[in-house]
């Protein structure tokens, strides 16, 4: 579940990286291999817990049905796992504090990027 989550997230982060006009195969903690893109995985780091506590959060709340070790090949889990992690992304508690979701954060991260990183490419 933590694999499947770390995904959907890089396939969030990736959205709003393309969005925002970066080039995701430029980072700065990562470096590129076959077809990853580093800046999707520097972006993406700091919203690891987010996954975690929802993983964490939903194998409490599921444990009875997850007790069954065939019951993590079922598909009805991942889809109420991907249900459950959408459902954190999307409200704001418990990492904000300001009532943002996550998607919202990320723009957010994005654009502190864009604003200090950017200007330094156009003094070359």
């Amino acid at each position: 579940l933590l694999n499947y989550g770390y995904a959907i997230l890089a396939a969030m982060v990736l959205r709003e990286i393309l969005g925002a006009g970066l080039d995701p195969s430029i980072g700065f903690l990562h470096h590129r291999r076959g077809t990853a893109y580093p800046l999707v995985y520097d972006i993406m780091e700091p919203f690891r817990p987010v996954v975690d506590h929802a993983v964490i959060s939903f194998v409490h709340r599921q444990r009875r049905s997850l007790h069954n070790r065939t019951a993590m090949l079922r598909t009805s889990v991942v889809r109420r796992f991907r249900n459950a992690l959408r459902a954190v992304a999307t409200t704001p508690e418990p990492w904000s504090r300001r009532r943002t979701s996550l998607p919202t954060l990320i723009k957010q991260l994005l654009d502190q990027y864009k604003s200090r990183v950017l200007p330094l490419d156009r003094m070359s």
